[in-house]
């Protein structure tokens, strides 16, 4: 049993570095990963080997990793939550310390004070007080992991973000459940009917769980991390979206133009409620929701003291082929509307007064005419006179 639930976690630690970028968030929970299948893999090598020294060393470093996963399981909380860096590198190593002091009592057995094992080997195995110091220092790293996550739950407003923190919650639920379930039923009121592999059963399920978390929600992570100075100073709104329209993530400037909080649902009708061509509305929003587009582009009027005129831009969240959402850049273009309008006013007052100096440039070609004829008429009016008086 305890050798399945081993493939089975080996099956899920490959699918999580084949099919995510490895992120600290992914770093962090690839090593907890690790630490939580040495578990029922030695156990496994326990129950299956004859010789009793080998029996003793897989024993320790079933327990040795087990000492160390808790702690592992606390550190990826902290990252999880994005409270890693408010700790102090020191504070972090600190933090390990317990973790050290049970793999040691778990490596060493002083005194068999942590477990001893009669001539059946692990079948007839016996737990000393140094075996529940240890049991103590893992419920104290889970809890501890629990309650950051809890702390940050109650904090974010973030819906997405709940959704990842409860479905990584239920996985604690499941391993604590189990693990008390072994501990009670194979130690505490051992008997005749023993239950194999609780706990590894238990961490099978939580792993399924955190693995869930950090795939499907791996967006609202995304964005966290692409969430930089950068980004938050550009003039530029930036609006990320999943597939079902929910906001997932935006920068700041994104506040000059929607009224919106990341878990809310854009409403794209709203939006464009201002396009007085209905066809086009309604052609837009069916390409949105479609995905079967490149880009989108499209202007709307937005906010009423003043109005803005706003360029949206719309792209598609893909990875590897697979749309994961869409993004929005919303631009604001007033002034340059402003700018256009002025000139395209400039241009029209530039195009009366050529046309003003066109008819002025044409009565005054007339007039030249009429003077020329003027002259000419004169001259053969004085012609005539002048040739009888020299006659």
């Amino acid at each position: 049993m305890d050798m399945t639930l081993f493939i089975v976690l080996a099956a899920l630690f490959i699918f999580v570095l084949a099919t995510n970028e490895i992120t600290r968030l992914h770093r962090s929970y690839l090593v907890f990963h690790f630490l939580m299948m040495l578990w029922p893999f030695f156990i496994y090598l326990v129950n299956m080997t004859p010789n009793l020294r080998l029996e003793w060393i897989f024993l320790k470093i079933a327990f040795a990793g087990l000492a160390f996963s808790t702690y592992a399981w606390f550190i990826f909380s902290l990252v999880l939550i994005g409270a890693v860096d408010r700790y102090r590198k020191r504070n972090i190593l600190l933090a390990a310390g317990p973790a050290i002091l049970s793999a040691a009592i778990a490596a060493f057995n002083p005194g068999y004070l942590f477990v001893s094992m009669g001539e059946r080997g692990w079948a007839d195995r016996f737990f000393g007080p140094l075996f529940w110091a240890l049991i103590l220092i893992q419920v104290i790293y889970v809890f501890a992991a629990i309650g950051h996550m809890l702390w940050a739950r109650s904090k974010t407003s973030d819906k997405m973000f709940k959704d990842q923190l409860s479905l990584c919650l239920t996985g604690c639920m499941f391993f604590v459940t189990f693990a008390i379930a072994d501990i009670l039923i194979n130690i505490v009121f051992s008997g005749k009917t023993i239950i194999p592999a609780l706990t590894s059963m238990g961490t099978v399920l939580a792993m399924v769980c955190f693995i869930v978390a950090i795939t499907n929600y791996n967006l609202v992570r995304i964005f966290s991390v692409a969430q930089r100075e950068l980004i938050d100073n550009m003039a530029v709104g930036i609006v990320f979206l999943n597939n079902q329209g929910i906001i997932i993530g935006k920068n700041r400037s994104a506040d000059r133009f929607l009224n919106l909080a990341p878990g809310q649902a854009l409403n794209l009708d709203q939006l464009l409620d201002r396009v007085a061509d209905q066809e086009f509305r309604y052609q837009f929003t069916h390409t949105f929701k479609s995905s079967d587009f490149e880009t989108l582009q499209t202007e709307v009027t937005l906010g009423e003291s003043p109005p803005k005129r706003v360029l949206i831009n719309v792209g598609k969240i893909e990875s590897s082929k697979k749309v994961l959402g869409r993004i929005i850049t919303l631009t604001d273009i007033t002034e340059l509307n402003n700018l256009l309008d002025e000139i395209s006013r400039k241009n029209t007052v530039l195009n009366q007064q050529n046309e003003e100096l066109k008819r002025i440039q044409e009565e005054l070609f007339r007039m030249e005419q009429s003077r020329r004829n003027l002259l000419s008429n004169i001259s053969h009016d004085l012609r005539s006179p002048m040739t009888h008086i020299q006659g």
